[in-house]
């Protein structure tokens, strides 16, 4: 994924997280910009990660990732955003 690529799915996981269809993507930009930089790191990290490995071993180095690691929409990043809309059909 290219870097822009990787702001539009955050700035998706802002606009879905705040329920709220009608925020621009620049308003996004302006307004979360910190949030939008942490979900890229985060997306990028996830990507980083082995896909369908537990545990590597390298000599006396053990790694071991965790299995629900590809949760983007952590604490640390919705404490940054404001409560999400409701909705009342």
């Amino acid at each position: 994924m290219t870097d822009d690529e990787y702001e539009l799915t955050a700035i998706c996981y802002i606009r879905r997280y705040l329920n709220k269809d009608d925020i621009t993507d620049e308003e996004i930009k302006t307004k979360y910009s910190i949030v939008v930089k942490r979900i890229v790191m985060k997306l990028k990290e996830i990507d980083d990660l082995p896909v369908g490995v537990l545990s590597t071993k390298s000599n006396d180095v053990s790694t071991t990732y965790m299995e629900n690691n590809n949760n983007v929409m952590t604490k640390d990043i919705t404490m940054l955003l404001p409560v999400p809309y409701i909705r009342l059909f």
